[in-house]
């Protein structure tokens, strides 16, 4: 059965394990609220050992802003911790846009010529200055503060800023963990056992003083054996032609 297991069930384990207090609710002792803090903490570095979990991954667009003084920034959603394989929807395709280090971005923008009629100059919150094209599809964008996206053109012949409904990418969601009795961790079923194992190790070690040595291995083992099959559907097989 793949029921989700809210975090109350997770801190009684734990106490279980240890010989201690049992409770119903996590502010019934001291010592189930620092169990608790292990666990998110745990969930936390188990979520951001890889950026390649699939089940944090959804399809996003960013916030079209609609300003006419900055036509090619758009905002990131707030909801979303990490942008890959950017697109944007031009001459009915979708062509991908390359990520630029903001210093290779300003580079480029840089050694355009103001003075060209298809060069707009856009300004960033700093009021520094960018120079982009007006006339075609965009090729590159950066990120300056990880809140906005600036890319290197627009075609004002097709909209008068970019929007929302062009652009998509694969993004990794931004994870809450709150901590309360109910409060039930994104993980698939098959992390739970890694998460529980990890953070019963650490409480072993941090408040009992002691290790525990059978939590520790499977905790090692069920985080790397999620991270190689944690996806219900597989990718197929990419084969490399070779020159021969």
């Amino acid at each position: 059965m793949n029921s989700k297991k809210p975090l109350l069930s997770y801190v009684q384990d734990i106490l279980n394990e240890m010989s201690s207090d049992s409770v119903n609710s996590i502010n019934d002792t001291f010592e189930a609220q620092q169990i608790a803090a292990i666990i998110k903490s745990s969930y936390f570095d188990i979520l951001y050992l890889s950026q390649d979990w699939t089940f944090n991954r959804d399809l996003f667009q960013l916030e079209g802003l609609g300003d006419l003084t900055c036509p090619t920034k758009m905002k990131i959603p707030i909801n979303v911790a990490h942008i890959r394989n950017l697109k944007y929807f031009y001459d009915n395709l979708w062509h991908d846009v390359q990520y630029c280090q903001p210093e290779d971005f300003a580079d480029i923008t840089d050694g355009r010529n103001a003075d060209d009629q298809n060069v707009v100059i856009v300004y960033n919150d700093n009021n520094a200055p960018i120079y982009c094209f007006n006339n075609q599809k965009p090729q590159y964008f950066t990120s300056f503060n990880d809140d906005y996206v600036y890319f290197d053109a627009y075609d004002a012949a097709v909209e008068d800023t970019m929007t929302s409904a062009h652009t998509k990418f694969i993004g990794l969601k931004d994870v809450q963990f709150i901590i309360k009795d109910d409060f039930i961790p994104v993980l698939p079923y098959n992390m739970q056992a890694a998460l529980l194992n990890e953070a019963k190790a650490r409480c072993f070690t941090s408040i009992k003083g002691v290790e525990n040595k059978t939590a520790r291995k499977f905790a090692n083992l069920l985080v790397g054996r999620a991270k190689k099959s944690g996806a219900k559907i597989e990718p197929p097989i990419k084969y490399v032609r070779l020159g021969r």
